[in-house]
């Protein structure tokens, strides 16, 4: 060989070497991930921002409760860095069940495997230069080197769950998990992954429904005409989520990553939001709650016929045949707008022989109108006189107009309505009018009602929960009363005291460790524990 080709091998040699040592924390983790059987749900998580934010270890929770937190979250005790985001991959294995992989960075091997140990109590080993443990009993196995932890559940069949013996393959589980840390610098880096384990906040979930088709067949042997059946629909599942908790408000946001031509024939919603003449129609500036929707009806008919064929031929015939009306007349007299809204709710006195406690409250249903002589022939005859008016129907007090149906349980409200005196919704709820589903729920007045229990406790908290979406995404709001801390602290000090008795419990250790009852002590901390 001469000395230009021993230069050129040595160069590619120096290469190959560089591209893997130089990899980023986060293309390891891309390289890895790619190399597990069909990834179907990924988590990413701030732990160490989340813990900050919590306060869990910064006086959130009662000094028991806090000792007890650190130490699982304390890195010099655990050897976890939770500084660095952990991730969480849901895929195939082979078996009946998914097999779930943790990934953690290792900040101190010494403390590590002390915790294992001690607290664990895990014997380690050792096998092609990792180190590992493994609890058959509990299920799983931890694999680590000199940078990532991973943690695996063990595999097992239904035969061995229904027989009560476990697989046992703990070893094989070590040796795949070895495998696949191994691939950080060699495979190839899957940038749909870096993407995403790049992103930003405190939590990231991912969900692709090709490989979730792939594990459910798989799993079924193929044998499974129904899920064969909709195949196209799963494998058209691609979603992202982001969950943030920020100073006075809580922050869900769902994207779909789907192809549109192909998530597009499942999309029931229209383009845009209900039209703004029926965003006019509240009883008072503060609903309880409200509830807008745009549906594509020809698209749900569509998609309800193929689906279920037979309940869909009872819907066009049998349901409405006694009233002479056709599922085309239901559609035809309907733009597919529909508005709920719930106010003025109040809570009777509990009943003194039953004990419980009534809903009274000022209820509204609207319908959006594409053709008023189609809603004419949904109304009784005896009832067609009073058109320009509120009309009575049982509980119902119904106006009609060219744009809609207005009905409600309390006649003042649609008499106020029937006269152009409606309240806008716009300016108190918020919404996205130009998404095609928007809802609003005011918590405030849902505390007065003692039935709810343990639910006050987090209702207490809140001022406005608020949704909108469209066939590309969903958003959730939740608002909180206190804007001026970060809304997990804000809940685990008001909830998590209430809900646990927690003052009580503290009360009860720190007067057994002024006391020097050890005994006491221990039983308080079994307690928290289990």
């Amino acid at each position: 060989m001469n000395l230009k080709k021993i230069i050129g091998v040595f160069a590619l040699i120096l290469f190959i070497a560089s591209c893997g040592s130089d990899r980023t924390r986060e293309e390891k983790l891309a390289a890895i991930i790619s190399q597990i059987e069909s990834p179907y749900f990924m988590v990413n998580v701030n732990a160490g921002d989340l813990i900050k934010k919590s306060g869990v270890l910064n006086g959130a929770l009662p000094f028991m409760f806090e000792q007890i937190a650190d130490g699982y979250m304390d890195a010099e005790k655990t050897g976890i860095d939770v500084q660095t985001n952990l991730q969480v991959v849901i895929g195939d294995n082979g078996a009946s069940f998914p097999s779930v992989y943790g990934l953690f960075k290792l900040s101190n091997e010494k403390a590590f495997r002390e915790f294992l140990e001690e607290e664990a109590g895990l014997e380690i080993l050792e096998m092609d230069k990792f180190a590992y443990a493994s609890s058959v009993n509990e299920g799983y196995v931890v694999v680590w080197n000199e940078e990532f932890v991973m943690v695996n559940n063990i595999p097992f069949n239904m035969e061995s769950l229904y027989s009560g013996e476990g697989e046992m393959a703990d070893v094989e589980t070590v040796k795949n998990c070895i495998q696949l840390l191994k691939t950080a610098n060699k495979a190839e880096i899957n940038d749909t992954y870096l993407t995403f384990i790049e992103k930003e906040g405190d939590a990231n979930f991912a969900f692709d429904g090709k490989n979730f088709y792939q594990f459910l067949n798989r799993a079924s042997n193929g044998a499974n005409d129904e899920l064969i059946s909709q195949k196209d629909k799963i494998e058209a599942l691609k979603l992202e989520m982001a969950l943030n908790f920020n100073d006075g408000a809580i922050n869900l946001n769902v994207a779909s990553l789907a192809d549109k031509d192909v998530s597009g024939e499942y999309n029931v919603f229209m383009e845009s939001g209900i039209r703004k003449s029926l965003m006019n129609l509240g009883l008072s500036k503060h609903p309880v709650m409200a509830f807008a929707f745009n549906l594509n009806l020809d698209k749900i008919s569509d998609l309800f016929e193929e689906n279920f064929p037979r309940e869909f031929k009872e819907l066009k015939g049998d349901v409405f045949s006694a009233s002479n009306l056709r599922f085309e007349d239901i559609k035809a007299a309907s733009t597919g707008e529909f508005l709920v809204l719930v106010d003025n709710v109040k809570f009777s006195k509990k009943d003194i022989l039953y004990g419980d406690e009534k809903i009274n409250g000022k209820f509204a249903l609207v319908f959006g109108i594409e053709d008023k002589a189609s809603i004419l022939k949904l109304i009784p005859d005896s009832l067609k006189e009073n058109m320009n008016g509120v009309m009575r129907l049982g509980e119902a007090n119904i106006f009609v107009n060219d744009d809609y149906l207005f009905a409600s349980n309390d006649s003042l409200w649609a008499t106020k309505i029937a006269s152009g005196n409606g309240v806008s919704l716009t300016s108190v709820q918020e919404w996205d009018e130009s998404k095609p589903f928007n809802f609003s729920l005011n918590c405030e007045p849902l505390t007065r009602y003692s039935d709810f229990d343990e639910a006050n406790a987090v209702l207490s908290l809140l001022t406005y929960i608020t949704m909108q979406a469209d066939s590309e995404m969903f958003n959730l709001d939740i608002s909180f009363k206190n804007k001026e801390i970060n809304a997990l602290r804000n809940m685990i000090e008001s909830v998590g005291r209430k809900m646990t008795g927690m003052d009580k419990m503290e009360r009860e250790f720190e007067n057994a460790v002024e006391e020097g009852d050890i005994e006491d002590m221990i039983e308080l901390l079994d307690q928290v524990a289990n």
